[in-house]
């Protein structure tokens, strides 16, 4: 692990102990917790950052960078933007106020990923359950 992060009231420390955090698909580098302490966001080597809910631990839609790794992660202070900085140190900012436009967001994992929806993703962005293939 690389990265720890103390939630706002201070009774949660975000690693590895109290729930694995599993949706990634390679190693999570940086954790932040929103202002408020009802999310985490998690960034990882395989480019996704995803939030989670801190009460259940369950996954919400995860967020496209276009980054091929995720290094470093950041609330402001207000919580309405998600400041993520990819390995080539290049950083981006995402709005985390409202939810992603699912065709921009299925583009974009087809393009920087390469690869079909996963189940989850398919669950998240394609609300009538289609298994049929969506990247050219």
């Amino acid at each position: 692990m690389t990265s720890v992060a103390f939630g706002p009231d201070g009774r949660i420390l975000a690693t590895a102990v109290l729930a694995s955090l599993t949706e990634h698909t390679a190693a999570v580098q940086a954790v932040a917790f929103h202002p408020d302490g009802d999310t985490l966001a998690t960034g990882s080597m395989d480019g996704s950052v995803r939030l989670w809910d801190t009460a259940t631990g369950k996954a919400r839609a995860p967020l496209a960078t276009g980054f091929s790794g995720v290094f470093s992660l950041a609330y402001s202070p207000d919580g309405r933007t998600l400041a993520v900085v990819g390995g080539d140190g290049a950083g981006r900012l995402l709005d985390v106020t409202t939810p992603p436009d699912p065709d921009k967001t299925i583009q974009q994992i087809c393009r920087t990923f390469g690869r079909d929806l996963t189940e989850e993703e398919r669950a998240a962005y394609l609300p009538d359950g289609s298994d049929a293939s969506v990247c050219a």
